[in-house]
């Protein structure tokens, strides 16, 4: 409700009802109509702060914590760097080599769980592509023919992006690279091969330095990009990830890697097949952290734990939830206690999320198996409200789930339920593909194995968060 007495000679006024998130057009409205007269509404009065938020409003704490990355804000770093009489890199946890993750732009084409599905798809649709590069030299040297009225747009055949009406304008070929037929990690929990390739890709971003080839290994930090509507959460994975595995997500690596051809190496960088490998984390954040908690022995490895741990406190995430929708993660600095705490915590948090698929199952659950078929369709609830058991084929049930799975929650879902929405036979309505996640592993008990790993994932996760040694209190973060 706005009051606006510009005769008056006033600004306007805003006054703000919060009837609920989350709700359905249909209930919004009842509660509307239920109301019966503006009257009734009890509003409060809201004025935007300096950053401009209405509602949800940015805690001004958060701004003096240390920025994860930081990109375009270099300069300021710099100059605030040496103001403080710090390295030029420390104003930041990381290094600016951080990066979104994957966008082909054609899923369905570049994503499967079949390997050979990805080889066959990419193939046909590269081959097509080339056809069309054929045949538009042929046609354009008879007549003046626009790229946009020429392409043949079978969606069966080929998914067209704006890089590839530029790039057959110009009669560029593609060719198929097997090195670029990749592991990934898609959807929370989920893992399928991609084919991880500019010319088949819309964006890699910076994917290529963190994942230049399957010998490098690294480990990334996800979290949420700014502008979404859930509640923060963040991953960790060892595989190239999605761009939506974590909405819009932004990752930060342990490592990233240039080329040795570059020559930008020097005497304290490692040399890998051909790669210089780097920290992710900076000089400066490593001796801001070593002097703030007066221990010498803290390494960028902690560090980068740390980072995982902290990013999970619940605490945390409370206080600044409207921040963290608002940007990236700032993390401030902690005592020496404190730090090895959450770096601990991290680590642990760590070794379950990475090795999701091979935790042993808890013993209070149950696996009711009838038969000897483990295919899977599609796993829904026996009941929906109580989640405790779940349907995974006619002849296979887990059940005795405890609630306290469900609390694990990362990008908006329970990772129990990402197993379930995701392992699912699927066609892609488009192309006609099929995936079908019976393909990913020779193992036919795979799927039913992996939810079982999830589960046990998910509460241990849970009382990891629990059992966080430090609970805090209002304005009680140390700089």
């Amino acid at each position: 409700l706005v009051k606006n007495p510009q005769k008056a000679g006033k600004l306007c006024e805003i006054f703000y009802h919060d009837i609920g998130d989350y709700l359905k057009r249909e209930d919004k409205l009842r509660i509307v109509h239920d109301f019966h007269d503006i009257s009734f509404i009890s509003f409060q009065t809201i004025t935007p702060n300096a950053e401009g938020d209405w509602l949800d409003q940015r805690d001004p704490e958060f701004e003096s914590f240390i920025e994860l990355g930081n990109k375009e804000g270099r300069k300021e770093g710099r100059k605030e760097g040496r103001k403080e009489g710090r390295k030029e890199d420390s104003c930041t946890i990381f290094e600016p080599v951080y990066s979104r993750g994957v966008a082909t732009s054609r899923d369905a084409w570049c994503y499967n769980f079949s390997k050979d599905a990805v080889w066959e798809n990419i193939q046909n649709s590269i081959r097509f592509y080339n056809q069309q590069v054929d045949d538009y030299a042929i046609v354009r040297q008879e007549r003046n023919v626009e790229v946009e009225d020429f392409i043949d747009t079978d969606s069966t055949k080929f998914s067209w992006d704006r890089a590839q009406r530029f790039d057959i304008a110009k009669g560029k070929k593609y060719t198929f690279n097997p090195d670029s037929v990749r592991l990934s990690i898609y959807r929370p929990f989920c893992k399928q091969t991609v084919y991880f390739n500019r010319e088949m890709n819309n964006c890699v971003y910076q994917i290529p330095k963190l994942f230049p080839t399957p010998e490098h290994k690294n480990l990334v930090i996800g979290v949420h990009g700014s502008g979404g509507s859930k509640d923060f959460s963040c991953l960790i994975t060892d595989t190239i990830p999605d761009i939506q595995l974590l909405f819009n997500g932004q990752w930060f690596p342990l490592f990233w890697y240039e080329e040795e051809s570059s020559g930008q190496g020097n005497m304290f960088s490692e040399a890998e097949d051909g790669y210089i490998r780097h920290d992710g984390v900076t000089d400066g954040i490593l001796e801001r952290f070593r002097t703030h908690c007066m221990d010498p022995s803290i390494g960028k490895e902690d560090i980068f734990y740390f980072v995982y741990g902290y990013l999970h406190d619940p605490n945390y995430r409370t206080k600044f939830a409207a921040d963290l929708k608002k940007m990236l993660p700032r993390l401030p600095l902690v005592g020496r206690s404190e730090f090895w705490a959450y770096s601990k915590a991290g680590r642990q948090l760590a070794d379950l999320h990475l090795n999701y698929e091979t935790q042993a199952p808890l013993p209070e659950i149950f696996v009711d198996i009838r038969g000897d078929n483990f295919r899977v369709e599609k796993m829904f609830f026996l009941n929906k409200e109580l989640k405790d058991t779940i349907i995974v084929n006619p002849h296979i049930a887990v059940r005795n789930i405890p609630q306290i799975a469900y609390e694990y929650v990362v990008n908006g879902k329970s990772a129990i339920e990402w197993v379930m929405d995701r392992y699912r036979v699927v066609k892609d309505k488009d192309s006609g593909i099929l995936n079908d996640p019976n393909e990913y592993s020779t193992d036919p008990r795979y799927i039913l194995k992996l939810l079982l790993s999830v589960i046990t994932v998910s509460v241990r996760t849970v009382q990891i968060l629990r059992s966080f040694p430090y609970v805090r209190e209002e304005g009680r973060f140390e700089k």
